[in-house]
């Protein structure tokens, strides 16, 4: 589960959904995408097999962070946690 604080209101809901969209479309290398926007945060979940530590998967949201995200923002992006199932 990776973590963005500090979203604009006005781009939160919307990058959600084109970020989810993203990965089912084009990083289908991850399952059970979801990703939510709630009081500044956006936060992604995802299920994979190549990524223990999630710095792959965080380093993949960065990328869309920077591709839907209409202003910087102003907050932490950061690796909530970790499951190995």
């Amino acid at each position: 589960m990776l973590i963005c604080n500090g979203v604009a209101d006005k781009d939160g809901a919307t990058a959600a959904a084109d970020i989810a969209s993203e990965c089912a479309q084009h990083r289908t290398h991850h399952k059970n995408v979801q990703c939510t926007y709630a009081a500044e945060k956006l936060t992604l979940t995802v299920e994979n097999d190549f990524d223990p530590t999630g710095a792959a998967t965080m380093d993949e949201f960065s990328d869309c962070l920077c591709a839907y995200l209409m202003e910087p923002f102003s907050g932490l992006l950061e690796i909530q946690s970790v499951v190995v199932l």
